[in-house]
């Protein structure tokens, strides 16, 4: 099978199969991400948290696992990937809710979510300013956004950005400013080796 075909899969996930397995190969690509941020994030036991781009359930899964009382809405804007989360998180059913939808226009009330989380998606969204403030609008005042990244150096990601349809890298810098157009407060930023973590909190324009 073509590696054009895997890669073209990478943001967006076909429908069926093979993109049901490109999104059970990102659960394995992403696991240190993923501990990472049940490390550090701040999720606690009874939160209600919001995984934005949830790809095939594998942060989805450890979070419900790993926190008692918590709850899950998975969003992501590929069939195949919330096809894969769903399987992923069957036997948390009654704490899972899985959402097909881009994150410019979540289908989801104002203020009901104690924390966002996104791990390698914000590269695909189209319009990343929009994403994360409808990410905020979703958010109770002081909860938080933390996302996750392995490569924020447009320089040394250019390679993918070439070869995998619809990425886009972003620098440090620019992240940065997009969370504060996004009205996001305390903004933050953690380096683990190559990966990042931005944090922001949601405080009253």
């Amino acid at each position: 099978m073509p590696f054009s075909r895997f890669l073209n899969n990478c943001g967006f996930p076909e429908d069926g199969l093979y993109g049901r397995f490109v999104a059970s190969i990102m659960n394995i690509g992403h696991e240190k991400l993923h501990k990472w941020i049940l490390r550090d994030a701040g999720i606690e036991p009874g939160m209600k948290v919001l995984d934005v781009g949830c790809g095939g359930g594998g942060m989805a899964r450890r979070i419900l696992s790993s926190f008692d009382e918590a709850e899950v809405t998975a969003v992501d804007i590929s069939k195949g990937s919330i096809e894969t989360a769903e399987r992923k998180c069957t036997k948390f059913s009654g704490r899972f809710t899985p959402v097909l939808s881009s994150v410019e226009a979540l289908p989801i009330p104002d203020s009901s979510f104690d924390i966002a989380l996104s791990s390698e998606s914000i590269y695909f969204w189209n319009y990343p300013i929009k994403g994360l403030k409808e990410i905020r609008r979703v958010l109770k005042d002081g909860a938080h956004l933390v996302i996750v990244l392995e490569v924020t150096d447009p320089k040394v990601g250019v390679i993918w950005s070439k070869r995998v349809p619809g990425l886009r890298i972003y620098s440090r810098k620019e992240l940065f400013g997009m969370f504060q157009k996004a009205g996001f407060m305390n903004i933050s930023m953690k380096e683990k080796r190559h990966l990042t973590m931005i944090t922001g909190r949601k405080g009253p324009l």
